[in-house]
């Protein structure tokens, strides 16, 4: 093994308790906040998308090899089920900063009408997912997701 590997695992030894709990609060956080952005909506209103009214928001935990954090919402659209999803993505970022997007579950009855929806120039919608890109040095994320709930919503009232 080559003096370098084997310093980064030594040290790796020592630090890896305090990094793996550092990493754990980090995404426990996160998440939290995720399901608030997501229950204050609820209260709000979110268009045509109408909450199951016992549902908590929940989360799916990727973090560790896929560093994504999200959180999903279950209800119902024009009578069917549908699951809305926010998330916290730097596994697909270009960039040490992650984008944050918004998304269905079922995607496919959603997908042409979303591709033909003019949104605000600060969002993108790639085929799958509303994402928008927050400003990495003026972190802010409950109004970053309150953004993009904002443009989520006036898809659901307009399209």
């Amino acid at each position: 093994m080559d003096k370098e590997l084997e310093t980064f695992l030594a040290e790796g030894m020592k630090r890896y308790k305090k990094a793996a709990n550092v990493m754990v609060t980090f995404g426990k956080e996160i998440e939290k906040q995720l399901r608030e952005v997501l229950d204050n909506q609820k209260a709000k209103g979110w268009g045509k998308f109408h909450p199951k009214k016992d549902v908590i928001a929940k989360s799916t935990h990727y973090w560790s090899e896929y560093p994504l954090l999200n959180a999903k919402l279950d209800g119902e659209i024009k009578g069917e089920s549908v699951r809305v999803y926010i998330a916290v993505n730097w596994y697909q970022s270009e960039i040490d900063y992650p984008f944050y997007a918004a998304w269905f579950e079922p995607r496919e009855p959603y997908v042409v009408s979303m591709e033909q929806f003019e949104w605000k120039p600060e969002f993108e919608f790639d085929m799958e997912k509303l994402i928008f890109y927050p400003k990495p040095n003026h972190f802010n994320l409950k109004k970053d997701f309150k953004t993009l709930l904002g443009e989520l919503v006036r898809f659901l009232s307009e399209a």
